[in-house]
């Protein structure tokens, strides 16, 4: 018998329930059992008996335990609402409109919009419009008052504004020394580290 199955027998160590280890030491421990319990009826029954208690600890450990996916927004809802907003960028768009897209009141929405997306709804539209703004800039020579148009905010100074906050430069700077790149990967780093 392995010696990782041996020791969880003895107490020696907390099995592992949640764990891949624990089904293989489940199925471990049923395989032996199988084998001896034509010879060994009791051997047979202390091997199902430790099948058992680690299947009792896993099923506590999930009702003590609150669920990961606990207050979060469901896959099809993120999937929905990343599509909703990609696709209304350029238009102005409320919490209580997104929280409508997924059938949810808007204080419930915003709660679980953060712990699905790590952020506020509202920052999450920053964050989306500033780099929709940078790949209009990077693909198109569209001046800088349809970029700004196109990506829902009301002018160019608005754009300015986002883009000092979140990137840390001026848009036009930002263009200038970007607008050779053309991989999204340099869009994300751009993003997040060109701050000065």
């Amino acid at each position: 018998m392995p010696a990782h199955i041996a020791s969880n027998m003895n107490g020696d160590t907390p099995a592992e329930p949640s764990s891949l280890a624990s089904a293989h030491t489940m199925m471990e421990l049923l395989r032996s059992a199988d084998a001896v319990v034509v010879s060994d009826h009791a051997r047979a029954r202390q091997l199902i008996d430790c099948v058992m208690d680690i299947l009792r600890a896993t099923l506590d450990e999930h009702a003590d335990a609150p669920s990961a996916s606990a207050g979060r927004l469901a896959p099809w809802q993120e999937r929905r609402l990343k599509t909703h907003i990609e696709a209304n960028l350029s238009v102005s768009l409320t919490t209580a409109e997104l929280a409508g897209v997924v059938n949810l009141s808007p204080s419930y929405f915003s709660r679980a919009f953060k712990k699905s997306f790590g952020q506020p709804p509202h920052s999450y539209l920053t964050t989306r419009r500033t780099i929709r703004a940078q790949e209009l800039m990077l693909t198109t020579n569209e001046p800088l008052s349809q970029i700004a148009v196109a990506c829902g905010l009301v002018d160019q100074s608005a754009l300015c504004r986002l883009f000092r906050r979140t990137v840390g430069r001026n848009p036009h700077a930002w263009r200038r020394a970007f607008k050779g790149a053309r991989c999204s990967g340099v869009l994300q780093s751009s993003l997040l580290h060109s701050r000065p």
